[in-house]
């Protein structure tokens, strides 16, 4: 494997492309030699404060966290029992179907949608492709909280609109036990997304459809929808998801970041935690190791370990 080392002595990086491992090039005292070795690859890192690796729904916020499908609610925060607008619903699908905003001009023709805001160009494909109406009167009522039946109409919409096999060859013919609960309009969508494994009941096998949508529900169930694309994708021969831009706008939904992680190998010194970091920001400052017998020189990249 080739490399290309430079001892790095500033205190700041700006990340502008895809960070390798950093390594720490140690001069020991004893043999006179400089060590410097390969790091295993990290883990995930968990930027937000409020979730924890023993919450139900941990490696969820991460996948939508990782796949550029929503952010958090601030800058270490998910909020996982916060609640979706539609507008945040409909962007979040828009990027489960890899669109780019770019494409989609307007406001969706909606008196309540402006065109510069973060989701425009997500309503304006949804209403182009059939998967939202509105609620009337030239409305989109973005920031209405969206609940479980809903999602799944919008759900279902965008599916079929873009001809997504989703549905499991299993011959389920499960319902939820307060099926009579779901509005007529939205029983057929809720039945299909049971039945594929996509939509899930609490303990009890209720649906729930009247239910606010919690954020991490929102997560759990964009995972598996995200999979599900993601297979279909790959069967039918259809390109992969590109990432999506960064729009210029600021709230949860509206935000898009690439994270990126480097690791740290101290070459038998301290053990250095992996530190997460989002595109365009510095890390104000390096760590600085200790090992008996040892200086620290600096530390260097790999670019043999960069990930394409």
């Amino acid at each position: 494997m080739k490399r290309i080392i430079s001892i790095i002595l500033l205190i700041c990086i700006i990340f502008t492309i895809l960070p390798a491992d950093a390594m720490a090039a140690v001069y020991d005292l004893n043999t006179s030699t400089i060590h410097s070795e390969i790091s295993p690859t990290p883990e995930q890192i968990n930027p937000f404060a409020d979730i924890s690796k023993s919450d139900w729904f941990y490696d969820d916020v991460l996948y939508v966290l990782e796949n550029g499908i929503f952010n958090g609610s601030g800058e270490d925060t998910f909020s996982p029992y916060g609640t979706m607008t539609r507008a945040m619903y409909v962007t979040v699908i828009g990027r489960i179907a890899g669109i780019n905003p770019d494409d989609y001009l307007g406001n969706g023709s909606f008196a309540d949608v402006e065109e510069k805001a973060y989701y425009a160009p997500y309503v304006a494909w949804a209403v182009e492709k059939g998967i939202t109406n509105g609620v009337g009167n030239s409305r989109f009522d973005p920031d209405a909280v969206i609940n479980r039946e809903q999602m799944a109409v919008l759900t279902v919409r965008f599916f079929e609109a873009h001809e997504i096999d989703y549905r499991a060859d299993s011959e389920d013919s499960s319902e939820p036990e307060d099926l009579l609960n779901v509005s007529v309009w939205a029983q057929e969508a809720v039945l299909k997304l049971w039945r594929a494994g996509l939509f899930q009941g609490d303990n009890n096998g209720r649906f729930n459809p009247r239910s606010n949508a919690i954020r991490a529900e929102a997560a759990a169930f964009c995972r598996r929808t995200n999979q599900t694309v993601a297979v279909w994708r790959e069967e039918a021969g259809e390109p992969t998801k590109p990432s999506p831009p960064s729009p210029d706008s600021g709230g949860d939904a509206g935000d898009y970041y690439t994270y990126y992680t480097v690791s740290f190998n101290s070459n038998g010194g301290d053990i250095v935690d992996p530190i997460r970091v989002r595109s365009g920001q510095n890390i104000s400052s390096l760590p600085v190791p200790k090992k008996e017998n040892a200086i620290l020189l600096g530390w260097y990249e790999d670019e043999g370990l960069y990930e394409k």
